[in-house]
């Protein structure tokens, strides 16, 4: 986001429509790698952004790819629950590393 006024004025609107909303900005949302096949359902389009929501397995994908050590109790919860049928093949479709988060809880 620019750094004027200007900028700072739509930014600080951006937060608060995204929390009128029930959400929140991302100041680190640059940096999220989201999986080619992600389902987008869009919340908002402004002149200048548009505001996108990504499916809940997708984002589970995300975070077993690029940040497993910190997501690894969600991702194992995930996959026990069964409700994300093609979360497993995902992670491996995306070079992600299942072992991972099926090897034994105490071996860390």
């Amino acid at each position: 986001m620019p750094q004027s006024l200007n900028g700072l004025f739509h930014k600080k609107k951006l937060l608060e429509l995204l929390e009128a909303s029930g959400l929140v900005y991302d100041e680190d949302s640059h940096l999220v790698w989201i999986p080619d096949d992600a389902e987008t359902t869009d919340l908002n389009k402004f002149q200048n952004i548009d505001v996108k929501m990504i499916d809940a397995e997708s984002a589970l994908v995300s975070k077993a790819i690029h940040a497993p050590e910190k997501n690894k109790q969600l991702i194992r919860q995930a996959i026990a629950s069964g409700r994300f049928s093609t979360l497993i093949d995902r992670i491996i479709e995306n070079q992600g590393n299942l072992e991972f988060f099926v090897e034994d809880n105490h071996d860390r």
